[in-house]
This record gives structure tokens, C-alpha cells and sequence, in this order.
């Protein structure tokens, strides 16, 4: 083993149990966070790319059932 290895496992010897796993639980809510927001964007960026190129004729329905709902104009007022 190198002197580098050794020094790295010396180092994570000190950590506990529950320190390792709060860490990785940080970690994994972290990197699930992220997906989601990345994916959400880039989902959103892809519907306002096509939109503008009416590649997505349902939006525009949508769009329209959104405003003729009763719900919506009582937001308004």
C-alpha cells in the first residue's frame, strides 16, 4: 500500500457510523433535488422551443380551457 492510500484510510477511520450516513442522505436528497430541477428545466426549455415553432398544437387548447374555467377569472378579479 502507499503512503497515500494509507494516509486516506487513517483520515476516514475518525468518521462514525451515523456521520457516513447523514453525509450519503445529504447527498442523495442533493442529487435528487437536482434532477428534478435540471429535468424541469429542460423540459420547459424543449416546450417553449417547439411551441414556437407550433410543434406542440395542444398548448394552445390548454392555454384557452385554462382561461374559459370559472376558477381562473375569479383570480383576476
Amino acid at each position: 500500500m502507499t503512503p497515500q492510500i494509507e494516509q486516506h484510510l487513517m483520515a476516514n477511520s475518525n468518521l462514525t457510523l451515523k456521520r457516513v450516513m447523514l453525509n450519503n442522505l445529504i447527498g442523495g436528497l442533493m442529487w435528487g433535488a437536482g434532477t428534478v430541477i435540471g429535468a424541469s428545466l429542460i423540459i420547459s426549455i424543449l416546450i417553449g422551443f417547439f411551441k414556437t415553432f407550433n410543434f406542440l398544437p395542444f398548448s394552445d387548447q390548454v392555454v384557452k380551457t385554462i382561461e374559459s374555467n370559472p376558477a381562473s377569472t375569479k383570480i383576476q378579479k
